[in-house]
């Protein structure tokens, strides 16, 4: 139990492996993201889809069980510090997007999702162990599972390279599995508090809907000519960036048009804002100082590098 505690007070701060299903880089893969878990939404209403983003839309709270290695008892403190570790994370990238608004001074422009981004996701959290009920425990959205050190998680994630992995089980709570304490991969890259932080936001970024952009294993997958682009959803980042910021954006503009759709039928194009509309520059700029991408009604993308014809150069 001590082990346990030393852990979680390092890990205030992760890297990544992950079990990403649905693919993110910046350009058409955020409509292939949308496609899919829309087509899911539709077809199978009552399976699980693979992002928790329509509820956070929707002002909805996240109901998190949070499992530790003993299935302990933990104290009312070191249950409110791992909440925090996970409301803190959803909010980065929320924050994130907010502050890469107003730092390029862009808040008229972004003020349909203005609120969104600054009141960031509702966490409510249960710290489970072996007398909590089954009771007690169903209705959980996400099931965040801390592992003591990294060999039991790359156990549990099936993995020899990776300190933490999210996985979609059907019928079940969506899971992020990480570890208390890192430790040392095969590779002897010792893993610090610093890159357990990472993780945690990395696969928070998942159940966003958001997928990996590593390029050792992606890079014959995407089409989209920035995937080398910094950003924490791939092997070169170590913070969000404004990728992310552009990517968290642009998917949400893809389910606030699905509902806006749904609530207005035909007339949807009277209640969306002029932004998703007609486009938006992307937030991520290149070494000159101009955007790398824009983005159309949410599933639309035009490289800076490969516009598509159907889109405004940038």
């Amino acid at each position: 139990m001590k082990r346990i505690l030393a852990g979680i007070l390092l890990s205030v701060w992760g890297t990544w492996c992950a079990y990403a299903e649905i693919p993110w880089n910046e350009l058409k893969e955020s409509a292939y993201a949308r496609k899919i878990q829309i087509q899911a939404a539709e077809s199978r209403p009552k399976a699980v889809i693979p992002t928790l983003l329509p509820r956070i839309l929707n002002g909805e709270p996240i109901k998190v069980n949070i499992e530790n290695p003993y299935n302990a008892e933990l104290s009312e403190q070191v249950c409110d510090r791992l909440t925090g570790m996970i409301q803190n994370s959803y909010n980065a990238w929320f924050q994130n997007a907010m502050t890469e608004i107003k730092t390029q001074e862009r808040e008229t422009e972004f003020a349909d999702i203005k609120r969104t981004l600054e009141n960031g996701v509702m966490i409510r959290a249960l710290c489970v162990s072996k007398k909590t009920s089954s009771r007690e425990k169903k209705g959980a959205d996400l099931i965040v599972s801390f592992k003591e050190d990294l060999a039991d998680v790359q156990k549990a994630c099936k993995s020899n390279d990776c300190v933490g992995c999210k996985k979609l089980r059907r019928g079940k709570p969506m899971l992020i599995i990480i570890s208390f304490n890192g430790g040392t991969d095969p590779l002897g890259h010792v893993y610090t508090p610093a890159d357990i932080h990472r993780t945690l936001v990395h696969e928070v970024g998942h159940t966003l809907g958001l997928g990996d952009t590593y390029t050792h294993d992606n890079a014959s997958d995407f089409g989209s000519a920035n995937w080398e682009t910094d950003n924490i959803m791939g092997a070169t980042s170590n913070e969000l960036t404004a990728d992310d910021a552009d990517g968290l954006i642009n998917l949400m503009d893809s389910w606030n048009l699905k509902a806006l759709k749904e609530k207005y039928a035909s007339a949807w194009q009277e209640h969306v804002s002029k932004r998703v509309l007609e486009g938006w520059n992307g937030l991520d700029k290149d070494e000159n100082g101009k955007p790398k991408d824009r983005y159309v009604m949410g599933n639309s993308v035009c490289k800076g590098a490969a516009p598509d014809p159907k889109c405004p150069a940038i």
